[in-house]
């Protein structure tokens, strides 16, 4: 039985929410529902941060067209947090 609880919680994990409900001191910004902190894999880009919502989206197939006002946002913030972070920065 102890396997089985342990590939349900594996199952059940999200890093995102890990790091949003037990690492708080990672958050960059944390408002109106959204919450920001730097990407921990260190891609190639100069400045990577990641904006996700305070609650739980499993994946991408979770989204409809209720939240689009929910995208519209976290692209702001993300746009207003990186010019803040890299003034005169070009983004791709």
């Amino acid at each position: 039985m102890g396997n089985l609880h342990f590939m349900i919680a594996k199952k059940n994990y999200c890093e995102f929410c890990d790091i949003i409900n037990n690492n708080k001191e990672m958050l960059i910004y944390d408002e109106g529902g959204l919450v920001v902190f730097h990407d921990i894999d260190k891609s190639s880009a100069v400045e990577h941060i990641l904006v996700c919502p305070r609650d739980h989206i499993p994946d991408i197939t979770a989204l409809s067209l209720k939240d689009i006002s929910l995208i519209q946002k976290m692209h702001f913030v993300g746009e207003k947090l990186l010019d803040k972070i890299r003034p005169n920065f070009s983004k791709r």
